[in-house]
């Protein structure tokens, strides 16, 4: 969210943090690593280019294993996909179900004449699928999870649409294991993400302390006051204000 006008009574120091604020949120200085990237958005990322690099889709969806071992659609670009998946991880049946087991892709070429998931290709039939591809998630021989697109229409999919999904699972298999280790160390992650906070917020207060002349109180409260101006976390701002330092220095 980008900073709104500047109240005629906020203190100039604030004024120039919200500026900074405000004009940092498309760019970082070279050199210098961008905020992480947030794992669900990156999901949707490589869904949303699935489905729009496959002209026939009609949907695109990941499904992931989580930390306690079940099963889930952590990014969907419709409705349908997610219908599709959940009836595979109720009927344990399907082909994302089979191209994560088996590590292979499965494409299917016309939903009701395949034979392989009768019950699955039946309740899916229903929801207007007629032909599905998906590619699995594999980490060294470990089964991630899939990537799978469906489409309303028998024979949609060609070696091609596989190629392009081939490519996409490379990068959402990186983001896959990168979760699963995550969340498996899930009071450790929050512990390393608090103290990356704690580093960056105490050195945009040093950066301001030296720019303006002001005590470490009064720095915080520059940084509080441009979060709650802006509506943005105070992670965010201290990051900001310290890219803005580096721009300045470089």
């Amino acid at each position: 969210m980008r900073a709104g006008p500047v109240a005629a009574d906020q203190p100039a120091e604030v004024a120039e943090v919200r500026s900074i604020r405000s004009g940092s949120r498309d760019e970082h200085p070279a050199g210098t690593p961008p905020p992480g990237p947030d794992a669900d958005l990156a999901f949707r990322v490589v869904t949303g280019l699935a489905q729009g690099g496959i002209p026939a889709a009609a949907g695109a969806g990941i499904s992931l294993l989580q930390a306690t071992g079940g099963r889930a659609t952590c990014a969907a670009t419709t409705p349908l996909v997610t219908a599709a998946d959940e009836l595979q991880y109720r009927l344990d049946e399907g082909p994302c179900q089979s191209a994560w087991r088996d590590g292979e892709v499965v494409r299917v070429p016309d939903v009701r004449s395949d034979r392989r998931w009768p019950s699955w290709a039946a309740a899916a039939a229903d929801l207007g699928i007629g032909a599905a591809l998906s590619v699995p998630l594999d980490d060294g021989g470990a089964g991630l999870g899939s990537l799978t697109v469906y489409a309303g229409e028998p024979g949609a999919f060609d070696d091609r649409d596989e190629q392009w999904l081939r490519l996409l699972a490379h990068a959402a298999t990186a983001l896959a294991t990168a979760r699963l280790r995550e969340d498996a160390d899930e009071p450790g992650a929050r512990l390393r993400a608090a103290l990356r906070d704690r580093d960056v917020i105490s050195t945009a207060k040093g950066v301001l302390m030296a720019r303006h002349g002001v005590d470490e109180e009064t720095a915080l409260h520059l940084l509080l006051e441009t979060s709650r101006a802006s509506g943005t976390r105070l992670r965010e701002v201290a990051s900001d204000v310290v890219h803005a330092a580096v721009r300045q220095r470089s």
